[in-house]
């Protein structure tokens, strides 16, 4: 017997599904009906629809993320965070942050701090291994990821003072060395699952 949140979940990914699916006839691509099954049930779809369940459920706040969600923003802020590390003393550029001013004015830089600029589009919310996009998630909420993962340790979050830990250290590594071979970030999977795996 299905409880209500993984009916709930089911009907979420369903919906996903759906809909990137119909991108898809509306470019001439079809997907076999099985597929839809599999991806609903257990594949991609799923996960994705877990994480935005979450969200619901908590009033819209933003999920707590494991690494095996983060993509492209996630991965392209750390490789940030240690150039800033190597270069600036980890002190960070804040006008290359992405940043939500309505969750973050205070870590704004003073270019985003213009009026012009003041304005969030959700479209630049961040993008998950799973398709899914948080549309308020910003690079500093990516930064809060990053130390809950144990890849940086944030020393004061409104100056944009970072510090690399050794598992960061070494996952940057590993994506710089995942970039010089032409691969992409959103191609990245961590093979280690926490700090504890890194010696």
């Amino acid at each position: 017997m299905k409880s209500p949140k993984e009916k709930h979940i089911e009907a979420v990914a369903e919906e996903i599904y759906n809909s990137l699916h119909e991108q898809k006839k509306a470019r001439g691509i079809t997907t076999p009906v099985w597929k839809a099954a599999q991806a609903v049930i257990r594949g991609e779809y799923y996960n994705a629809a877990k994480v935005v369940v979450d969200m619901l459920e908590n009033g819209g706040a933003q999920p707590s993320l494991e690494t095996g969600n983060f993509s492209r923003d996630h991965w392209s802020t750390l490789v940030f965070v240690e150039t800033r590390c190597v270069d600036y003393k980890g002190i960070l550029d804040k006008d290359k942050m992405r940043c939500n001013v309505n969750r973050h004015a205070a870590s704004a830089g003073p270019h985003q701090q213009q009026s012009s600029l003041m304005k969030w589009d959700p479209k630049n919310g961040t993008r998950l291994s799973t398709g899914v996009v948080l549309p308020d998630h910003d690079d500093w909420d990516c930064l809060i990821d990053l130390a809950k993962a144990g890849l940086i340790t944030i020393l004061d979050i409104d100056e944009g003072a970072v510090a690399m830990t050794d598992f960061g250290w070494s996952v940057a590594s590993m994506l710089r060395k995942h970039k010089q071979e032409g691969k992409k970030y959103v191609d990245f999977v961590l093979p280690h699952p926490d700090a504890s795996s890194i010696k």
